[in-house]
This record gives structure tokens, C-alpha cells and sequence, in this order.
């Protein structure tokens, strides 16, 4: 079983790579638009650009992406704030802390304690 610190450690190297390869999807969508807006401002028209790119695995693959990091950033925090319990602060310091409620921190306290169970 990991401490809460040594979770939080994990959990922060996790977000730090999903954020990196957000970073990459974001960029390739990008260049991808910088791309599309350059043949439009030629004369392509629009249908043309839109069926050469086919927008919706752009779609998907962001959104992918998003919701990867939102995953990992709420496993940082369920392992953040339990390490904050440990280290002994309240849950209204680390609802000041984070900018949430204090029952928000009660929740995040009660889903870790589920998922260190199982």
C-alpha cells in the first residue's frame, strides 16, 4: 500500500505526462487549423477542407485528451488532499487552499478512503 505522499508523487508525474501529450494532440490540431485557414484565405472551400481533414477525429482525439487530464488531475488531488488530512490540516484549510468546499474536500476524502479499500 503507498503512503499518501508517495501517491501524490505518482499521481503528479501521471498529470504532468497527460498534460504533455494533451500539449501534443492540441498542437497537432493546430497546425492542422493554421493549415485549413491557410487554403480557405487561397479560395478552398470549405466542404473541401472539411472532407481532407475529417474533423471528427480531431474532435475525438481532443476531447481524449481532455478527459485524460481531468482523470489525472482528480486522482491528484484525492492523493493531495489525503496527504494534506495526514500532514494534519483541516478539511476548511484545504478547501481554502484548493478554492473549493469543505464538503467538496469531504467527498474527495470519502472517494479515496472507497478506492483504498478496494
Amino acid at each position: 500500500m503507498t503512503t499518501p505522499v508517495e501517491g501524490t508523487i505518482e499521481a503528479l508525474r501521471d498529470l504532468v505526462e497527460t498534460n504533455r501529450k494533451a500539449r501534443e494532440v492540441l498542437a497537432l490540431a493546430e497546425e492542422e487549423s493554421r493549415r485549413s485557414i491557410a487554403e480557405l484565405e487561397s479560395g478552398v472551400a470549405v466542404s473541401t477542407i472539411v472532407q481532407r481533414v475529417q474533423p471528427g477525429g480531431y474532435r475525438r482525439s481532443i476531447q481524449d485528451a481532455l478527459d485524460a487530464v481531468a482523470e489525472a488531475r482528480h486522482r491528484y488531488r484525492l492523493e493531495a488532499i489525503a496527504a494534506c488530512i495526514e500532514d494534519g490540516m483541516t478539511p476548511r484549510e484545504i478547501a481554502e487552499a484548493w478554492e473549493i468546499s469543505r464538503q467538496r474536500v469531504d467527498q474527495f476524502v470519502q472517494e479515496r478512503r472507497r478506492t483504498t479499500e478496494s
